[in-house]
């Protein structure tokens, strides 16, 4: 090889191509000053409207929550998903997909999603963490002001990129991953999932149990441990809303029960679901210490067991899968029911005799039940779904294979934690 020669050839290059960039420059710098950078205007000016995939991304007002610091943006291509609120502020989203590429470089605002919380650890997230939910098989995740969903397009695909075979999974987003979970796993928040349901959980605030009308010491009209405060803010609806965990097939099946009252032109009320083990252990402590210290109670309770009223163990409630819930007319009005919820005594008896839920048909139900045409709606939709009845309690439901589901996850000794979404959640 001749190195002097390949080296003035070189020198020769190198020279040619600076002889170039010295006449671009010219030719540059000559040009009219006001004729605009046609370049630079495509890439600085956003158009208020964007079309990515088959959804409409409104642009600009995705930049003012941004601006506000209450949201994050993601994408996602055939890489796997990045999260960075740091690194994609708004305005600087790379969407650089052409029309014929948009279904191929798939691409989506992850801004504020619905909340879950997790009934066993994964990946090191510990038990009761407070999670997005970005995709749920069963359920329409609705796109809100403050950003979109993920469709299930871009969710099997985003299964693909991390080679997961099973598309019955849910998406969440926990910090800055996200990750692929069975259902199972998760209690949803009902006012998030079900928004055409009334909520008043009352143990958040000021309980109404009572026996025959009687107020129990350290439980009526206080707000029982392991609730939060009624009003928190809803970053899915944007509203102060009641937070109400309930197990994702539970709150399947009560998506079922809210289409069954609306045909019948009315709305579920919902005061309770998910209930911690500390809840339950406060309910049943104060109820005996009542029962003991007050004859008027005891005659109240007409003669019943504690436990036929209060479990003085772990029920349903305690693993998400228990609803305890009323009625409400199509403009969310309360329909009077046989009593108010959480009466103890034989008045808010489904039944007039302790029975296995096997054994309660409408044939058995009490008087009260049976001539109120709201409450015998109720239990006929909550029968359809697959729900159980409780013979002492005409407003308690519980999910007997999601119980045992849920059960065989977490232990027989139910769920304690407190559920809570953390501010900027």
């Amino acid at each position: 090889m001749n190195t002097h020669k390949t080296i003035r050839s070189r020198y020769f290059a190198i020279a040619f191509c600076a002889f170039l960039l010295t006449c671009a420059s010219f030719f540059v710098a000559c040009a009219p000053q006001d004729a605009p950078d046609q370049g630079a205007a495509q890439t600085q000016e956003k158009p208020p409207i964007e079309i990515v995939g088959d959804k409409v991304v409104n642009r600009e007002a995705a930049e003012r929550i941004q601006e506000d610091g209450s949201s994050e943006q993601a994408q996602a291509g055939s890489a796997p998903v990045e999260n960075s609120s740091e690194s994609k502020e708004a305005g600087s989203s790379d969407k650089t997909q052409s029309d014929a590429s948009a279904s191929e470089n798939i691409s989506w605002d992850t801004l504020a999603f619905p909340t879950a919380w997790l009934i066993s650890p994964i990946e090191g997230i510990d038990v009761g963490t407070a999670v997005e939910l970005l995709y749920a098989p069963d359920f329409e995740i609705r796109a809100h002001q403050s950003g979109e969903a993920i469709s299930e397009d871009d969710q099997r695909s985003f299964f693909e990129s991390e080679g997961i075979q099973s598309d019955y999974q849910a998406l969440i987003k926990y910090g800055e991953n996200i990750i692929a979970v069975d259902p199972s796993y998760l209690l949803l928040n009902l006012p998030d999932m079900l928004p055409e349901a009334v909520y008043n959980i009352v143990y958040s605030y000021a309980s109404t149990s009572n026996c025959g009308g009687l107020a129990i010491p350290g439980i009526t009209g206080e707000q029982i441990e392991g609730y939060v405060y009624a009003q928190r803010p809803n970053p899915y609806w944007n509203i102060d809303c009641y937070i109400a965990p309930c197990a994702y097939y539970t709150t399947l099946k009560l998506k079922t029960v809210t289409g069954i009252l609306a045909e019948n032109g009315y709305k579920l009320l919902v005061y309770d679901a998910y209930r911690p083990m500390r809840a339950q252990w406060a309910l049943s402590h104060d109820f005996e210490a009542a029962y003991h210290a007050s004859p008027d109670i005891q005659a109240a309770l007409g003669g019943w067991a504690l436990a036929w009223y209060v479990a003085d163990g772990p029920s349903g409630h305690n693993f998400g899968t228990d609803a305890d819930v009323g009625v409400c007319n199509i403009d969310g009005e309360v329909i009077p029911m046989p009593t108010v919820f959480d009466t103890f005594s034989d008045e808010g008896h489904l039944t007039y005799q302790q029975l296995d839920p096997s054994a309660i048909s409408p044939e058995l139900y009490t008087d009260a039940v049976s001539s109120n045409e709201a409450c015998m709606t109720l239990h006929a939709a909550f029968r359809s779904a697959g729900f159980y009845e409780v013979a002492s309690e005409w407003w308690h439901f519980g999910d007997a294979s999601t119980e045992s589901q849920n059960m065989a996850i977490v232990g027989s000794g139910g769920l304690d934690f407190i559920a809570d979404i953390p501010a900027g959640n």
